[in-house]
């Protein structure tokens, strides 16, 4: 017990125990602070060195590219109706002006004869129905000594190997009421009798927007 009380009497011994310990970890503190600032050194060479390889490769791809000419001897094309006729021009197009004349202005579909004639919407009352009576009737209504079962359009479709026709009747275009999706439809679900004797997929397709 005596030896115990000794040791802790340490404490009011006069001897001032904290600052012997930091003078004995001063020689080893001096080594962590020399480790540490040779990790911060090492670091900032780390991030000096990506910088450097980051220009370094920036430069490299700058001059790889300066080897097209298309870099080193640009050119330019403008437009007196940018909002008509665009251009680009690449470094082999010459010094040059060109004119774009329109012949012919593009219009929505239509439908034509086996002529060759551009059938016309011709019921104006109903400009922009689907219905086939209005887009091949004249007035949209049905001809005078034509029947519900008589064939009032017919479409003949060919993919180069097979033949089918597309036919609709008075009644399905008159009362009926149907419309150009129903003809694409019909259209995308042709068929052909093939040489077996097989019907065969005339593999067209068609299809309608009000748009065009």
């Amino acid at each position: 017990m005596a030896g115990a009380r000794g040791i802790y009497g340490l404490s009011g011994s006069g001897i001032d125990v904290e600052s012997l310990v930091k003078v004995g970890m001063m020689s080893e503190q001096k080594k962590y602070d020399r480790l540490y600032k040779k990790e911060v050194e090492t670091e900032w060479r780390k991030e000096a060195f990506a910088d450097v390889y980051s220009a370094v490769n920036t430069f490299r791809s700058s001059m790889s590219d300066m080897r097209l000419s298309s870099r080193t001897k640009p050119m330019t094309a403008t437009s007196s109706l940018s909002d008509v006729v665009t251009a680009t021009a690449n470094a082999n197009a010459g010094v040059m002006s060109h004119t774009v004349e329109v012949t012919q202005a593009a219009s929505n579909a239509y439908l034509m004869t086996a002529s060759g004639q551009k059938v016309a919407r011709t019921n104006t009352a109903a400009p922009a129905s689907v219905a086939l009576k209005d887009v091949a009737f004249a007035g949209g209504t049905m001809p005078a000594g034509m029947v519900s079962g008589d064939t009032a359009l017919s479409f003949k479709l060919s993919n180069g190997t097979g033949t089918a026709e597309v036919k609709f009747t008075a009644e399905e275009i008159f009362t009926k009421n149907l419309t150009l999706n129903d003809l694409a439809t019909r259209i995308n679900n042709a068929r052909f009798i093939d040489s077996d004797g097989k019907k065969t997929a005339l593999n067209i397709t068609a299809s309608y927007d009000a748009v065009s």
